[in-house]
């Protein structure tokens, strides 16, 4: 976590650039304006085409620099691609729109300010609009910086405490982890109906798995991590933003040192427990019978809840299979935080749809392999990663996958 000091000053900075854009294109006027306004529009699109081809070689190169600086954190100094990405996502759009615009300036003020200078606009007009262009054209930079400040690896000045113990309390509150208060700013507030660059979504992701990894370490429960795994946004948009323009082996890397020690916890959580004896065939039939059941609905883990909690309590309930399911986990509840799963529908459901989406990111991974080991446990041939057509088990993924579709 790292601390850029007090939220004022940042906003009076926002501030003040702002206001150097209405001066400048006071100064340059109408056409001056939209030519610095234009080009810049024109040079952000290009970058934002070739960004995928410079940052991962950059990436790559910072990578070795950066893993002796996260030793702490054992998860996060393997997979440190991911912070070495970040960094050169700041590079790349900091150094491209500083250059870029140095240039403009260099051909504007020779060459392009005399011509534009012949032009006849009405002088009223020709402050205004270039006041608006100048405005526009530092809207685009500062956009880019409050969308840097507002990511969760920064804090304010004495407001987050580096000592390990508190940390480790602090990762029972959000408001303690993500303490960075330019977030809920005037100047963040600005762009809010503007879409996140990934400069903020890929920095959010690091700060996530950084407390990931601290709970990890620090804590014998699995609950926190349960209640992650079992989040219908957190889990899969940070893995997706922490994954965004790796190769598919770095990939598969981020997601066996990140996601490892999950899975291992996970199985060491239930290694001990009776096998639930329930069958893919008999739950995907409950699934097809709910299906069938109420066809104007969509299929979600309310509708799962709603199986699990259904009466009468045997086979003569089309949704059997999901209440034995429940009171496995009910049965097992002692041994295991991990039956919390088993016994609420709509963490069932996220689990498993979380889960799936991230074996199909990154298939070849190893932990997803293990942790399709820890499925079957509770239901047997089941599969959250594709097998390949020419499994048996093949017709089984496809069926799951219609319960996400």
């Amino acid at each position: 976590m790292i601390n850029i000091g007090p939220v004022v000053l940042w906003q009076v900075i926002i501030f003040v650039l702002l206001v150097l854009g209405l001066i400048i294109g006071l100064l340059v006027k109408t056409l001056g304006g939209l030519y610095f306004m234009g080009a810049n529009v024109i040079l952000l699109v290009i970058l934002f085409f070739i960004a995928p081809l410079i940052i991962p070689p950059l990436g790559n190169s910072l990578n070795n620099a950066i893993k002796p600086l996260l030793n702490n954190i054992p998860q996060l100094q393997t997979a440190s691609i991911i912070v070495a990405n970040w960094l050169a996502i700041i590079i790349l759009y900091g150094v491209w729109i500083i250059g870029t615009n140095t240039i403009l300036f260099s051909v504007y003020i020779p060459v392009l300010r005399k011509q534009f200078k012949k032009v006849q606009i009405n002088r009223p007009i020709n402050y205004i609009l270039g006041a608006v262009f100048g405005f526009c054209t530092m809207m685009i930079f500062t956009y880019f910086l409050t969308n840097l400040l507002s990511t969760n690896v920064f804090y304010n000045k004495n407001n987050f405490s580096q000592d390990l113990p508190t940390m480790i309390n602090a990762t029972q509150n959000d408001n303690d982890k993500y303490p960075n208060q330019f977030r809920h700013s005037a100047a963040n507030k600005m762009f809010n109906w503007l879409p996140s660059w990934q400069v903020q979504k890929s920095g959010d992701a690091i700060a996530y798995w950084f407390w990931m990894a601290i709970t990890l370490k620090n804590s014998s429960s699995l609950s926190d991590i349960i209640d992650e795994i079992s989040n219908s946004d957190n889990f899969i948009n940070n893995i997706d933003d922490a994954l965004n323009g790796l190769s598919d082996n770095e990939k598969n890397n981020v997601v066996n040192e990140i996601i490892g020690p999950i899975v291992d916890k996970i199985d060491e959580n239930t290694n001990n427990l009776p096998e639930a004896k329930i069958t893919w065939t008999d739950i995907n039939q409950s699934v097809t019978n709910w299906k069938n059941n109420n066809s104007n609905q969509s299929f979600n883990g309310a509708a799962i809840e709603t199986m699990m909690t259904s009466q009468p309590n045997d086979e003569s309930n089309p949704y059997y299979y999901f209440v034995k399911l429940r009171e496995y986990g009910e049965t097992t509840s002692n041994n295991s935080d991990f039956s919390t799963i088993l016994t609420n529908g709509n963490k069932f459901y996220t689990t498993l749809k979380n889960i799936y989406l991230l074996g199909k990111i990154t298939p070849n991974a190893d932990t997803i392999q293990s942790f399709n080991a820890i499925v079957n446990k509770y239901v047997t041939e089941m599969t959250i990663i594709n097998p390949g057509e020419n499994s048996p088990l093949y017709a089984n993924y496809q069926q799951l996958s219609s319960w996400f579709a």
